[in-house]
């Protein structure tokens, strides 16, 4: 299997304690980089991946609550093997996360069982999450 993502890509994120395996946690990022079947699909999966973690990285220097965020992104990202589309939310999500005041985004974050079921609620139901946020975050 062809090596998309190394120790350096992921070495901040294990600083903060966002990643219990780092073995695992590679080997299924470049599993999941590897199964796009053009080299423009994996180009951009590791480039939004790549990108997100940056943002994750900002992330997990806020308080407690944006740390979970940052956790259980890690953990969507390690559980599924998301589309671009999907990852591109993702993004625009940590985006989000980093410029609005977190206490409303968090608030509905913390209400769910677990912050990775929010994040999957909000990529499988396709709900225009970024602008519903954006709504709710402005109110």
């Amino acid at each position: 299997m062809e090596k998309y993502f190394e120790y350096k890509d992921i070495e901040k994120l294990l600083a903060k304690d966002l990643i219990s395996n780092e073995e695992y946690f590679l080997k299924t990022l470049n599993k999941n980089a590897s199964s796009f079947k053009s080299e423009q699909e994996r180009s951009q999966y590791v480039e939004l991946v790549k990108s997100i973690f940056i943002n994750l990285e900002k992330i997990a220097r806020y308080p407690i609550s944006a740390t979970n965020f940052a956790f259980n992104t890690c953990k969507v990202i390690e559980s599924q093997a998301l589309t671009i589309s999907e990852l591109q939310k993702l993004l625009e999500l940590t985006k989000i996360a980093l410029q609005f005041d977190n206490s409303v985004f968090m608030k509905h974050f913390n209400n769910f069982a677990c912050g990775a079921d929010y994040l999957n609620f909000l990529i499988d139901f396709d709900i225009e999450p970024v602008f519903a946020l954006k709504e709710m975050l402005n109110e």
